[in-house]
């Protein structure tokens, strides 16, 4: 519950809410601002969504996804999975932790991949991408970070 109630506070303050806390109850006001930064604004409330949508998706296999991709296309996934191989610029995700390298492995690109442990296991989410990769397993599907991968501890 802390770890929803932090992700729905950051989102808040990338929207430039302000928050306060009150002993019961949380309150968001819309910060005043400039014509200048209505953008920059529509990009923040476009980041917040994201970040509240990726509380209520459901957590996918990277098999589930990757056979059934034309379905995922330009959706927002969250899967988990095991890093496989480590490549320039991307990983590549399994459901298995070893083994042999396969095309319906999946390639991830975005935020700190180049930091992830080969054979960790991690929560990923982004958006499904057709082409765009030439990935070494030849799967013309990737998958494009929206924030870093999380670190998937089973309980």
């Amino acid at each position: 519950m802390l770890k929803k109630k932090f992700f729905i506070f950051a989102g808040l303050l990338a929207a430039g809410c302000a928050v306060t806390q009150t002993p019961n109850m949380t309150l968001t006001q819309q910060q005043k601002t400039p014509p200048s930064t209505t953008s920059a604004n529509a990009t923040m409330q476009a980041v917040t969504q994201s970040v509240v949508q990726n509380l209520n998706l459901p957590v996918s296999t990277v098999g589930h996804v990757s056979r059934h991709a034309q379905n995922f296309v330009g959706q927002l996934v969250r899967i988990q999975g095991f890093v496989l191989q480590k490549e320039p610029g991307y990983v590549i995700i399994s459901d298995e932790a070893s083994g042999s390298l396969g095309f319906y492995d999946l390639p991830v690109t975005g935020l700190d991949t180049s930091k992830l442990q080969l054979k960790g296991e991690y929560i990923f989410y982004g958006t499904l991408v057709y082409q765009g990769l030439t990935a070494i397993n030849k799967n013309p599907y990737h998958l494009e970070l929206l924030q870093a991968p999380e670190s998937f501890h089973q309980t």
